[in-house]
């Protein structure tokens, strides 16, 4: 646990909250917690170390997927329809 936490984090966790840092800022923490939530409830994969390069689209412009690097080498990413 940081040392620097909010005062509020106590008034939080005395209430059985599941809140904690994972970032440099409170912000990211909330976003990175509704956004882990989410990809948990819809069983999406969370790719780390492996930034897009490019999106894919079809011929009317519609995103269908991703281009990216991961460690092993490029990887193509289909979008679920």
């Amino acid at each position: 646990m940081q040392d620097d936490r909010l005062p509020h984090y106590e008034w939080l966790e005395v209430r059985g909250n599941d809140y904690h840092f994972v970032g440099p800022t409170q912000g990211y923490s909330r976003l990175w917690n509704a956004l882990r939530a989410a990809a948990r409830l819809r069983e999406i994969e969370v790719a780390y170390e492996t930034p897009a390069r490019r999106l894919i689209q079809d011929d009317d412009g519609a995103v269908t997927g991703v281009l990216a690097d991961s460690p092993s080498g490029p990887l193509r990413i289909e979008a679920r329809l």
